[in-house]
């Protein structure tokens, strides 16, 4: 028996989409999080599938990646103030909008933003243009 409870004869030679998370014991949100952060290979049997080695080399490393992919699923703002409230003990309002939204994002704004929390000098930074630009 391997460490999730399949025998060596249950192994297969690739592994599909449903097959290789639950080989690994992970829930789809944290299989779906590795692929994202390359902790995992994109498929390569026909790219749909995965091959024993690859699902063997992610077996082998399963507290690696379970580690790197945190232990909450992705949410929306609900859920996500829900926990917040729980664990800060606060009232967070799901619904609440960033104040800084509406500024616009430019070279000179990001320049003074950082000026005081970099050590780099900024030389030549506000020369910064557009492709294309003169």
């Amino acid at each position: 028996m391997t460490s999730t409870g399949q025998s060596d004869r249950n192994k297969l030679k690739d592994y599909g989409p449903q097959q290789f998370p639950d080989r690994l014991g992970f829930e789809l949100w944290r299989f779906e999080r590795a692929l994202a952060k390359g902790l995992i290979p994109r498929a390569d049997v026909d790219g749909r599938r995965w091959s024993a080695a690859i699902v063997e080399d992610a077996l082998a490393r399963v507290e690696e990646i379970r580690s790197s992919t945190g232990s909450l699923p992705d949410m929306g703002a609900t859920r996500a103030a829900a926990i917040l409230e729980k664990r800060f003990t606060t009232t967070v309002d799901p619904n609440a909008e960033r104040d800084d939204r509406t500024e616009p994002l430019r070279a000179d704004h990001i320049r003074r933003r950082l000026q005081g929390q970099c050590p780099l000098r900024w030389r030549g930074f506000g020369t910064l243009r557009r492709p294309g630009s003169t």
